[in-house]
Formats: structure tokens, C-alpha cells, sequence
């Protein structure tokens, strides 16, 4: 448990593989998880629980509440598939970054420009690439539930 965590790495990864991620809602951990709510009221787009508080007694209480919605399977796969399928990925992000500077370079320096960052996020893609949604399922059915 955290006080601070400026991003939540740790369960992207974990959400990518389908677990279902409990964390304190500090930092990057209340934008990398949509909580899930309870099993009163679940909310079928989360990725997992989040809980305020720095006691034991509010983390046990997110297991508890994590507990009770998995208890429901139908919303189990269906919060395993949302994390699963969750965007992660520097595309959309380096697509944008790049409109962006585009934007702010000379016309005559585009076609330079656009070539750069096409290397460099094709770069970015091979070296630190997660495995596709289709390999995280095939895994996924590999282990039991």
C-alpha cells in the first residue's frame, strides 16, 4: 500500500494478464484502475477495487469487497476482459504528441520531422511491447481459474 505512487505500472501489468488489481486510490493507481465498486452495486466497467485509507482494516476491507465480486463469475470475466482490453500502449499517446510538435515545426522541416518519429515510435513498439489481448487470452485459458 501506498501513500503516493506516481504511476501504477504494476497493475497495468497485472490487469493485462486478467487479475483483478486492489490498490489505495493514491496517484497513478486511481488512473491506471477503475474501481469496480461492491457486490451491492457493481459497476461492470471496472478493473478492480480501489480503497481510501492508510489502516489495515480499509485494505481488508477492498479484499473483502474484491472476494464478493468475484463471487459473481459473469462479473468476474467480465472485469478480467476490461482490464485485459484496456489501451495501455504508447500509440494513440505518441500519435498525439507527434500532432502536436508537427504543429510547432516549420513546413519545410515536416517530412524530416515525421521520419524521425516514425523510427522512434517504431522503436518504442518492438523494445517495450506487452503481448497482444490474443496471447494474454490463450495464457489466460492455459491456467486454470
Amino acid at each position: 500500500m501506498s501513500r503516493f505512487e506516481p504511476f501504477g505500472l504494476t497493475p497495468i501489468y497485472a490487469m493485462r494478464y486478467g487479475t483483478l488489481s486492489i490498490a489505495s486510490r493514491v496517484g497513478g493507481m486511481r488512473d491506471a484502475i477503475t474501481d469496480a465498486g461492491d457486490s451491492a452495486v457493481p459497476d461492470a466497467r471496472g478493473t478492480g477495487v480501489l480503497f481510501d485509507g492508510e489502516g489495515a482494516q480499509d485494505m481488508a476491507h477492498a479484499l473483502r469487497r474484491a472476494l464478493d465480486i468475484t463471487g459473481d463469475e459473469r462479473l468476474k470475466r467480465q472485469l478480467r476482459r476490461n482490464g485485459m482490453g484496456g489501451n495501455c500502449g504508447w500509440d494513440q499517446l505518441a500519435s498525439n504528441y507527434a500532432e502536436l510538435y508537427c504543429s510547432m515545426v516549420p513546413s519545410t522541416e515536416r517530412e524530416l520531422f515525421l521520419a524521425a518519429s516514425e523510427n522512434s515510435a517504431r522503436f518504442e513498439r518492438s523494445t517495450y511491447a506487452l503481448p497482444s489481448l490474443g496471447e494474454c487470452d490463450a495464457a489466460q485459458r492455459r491456467v486454470p481459474a
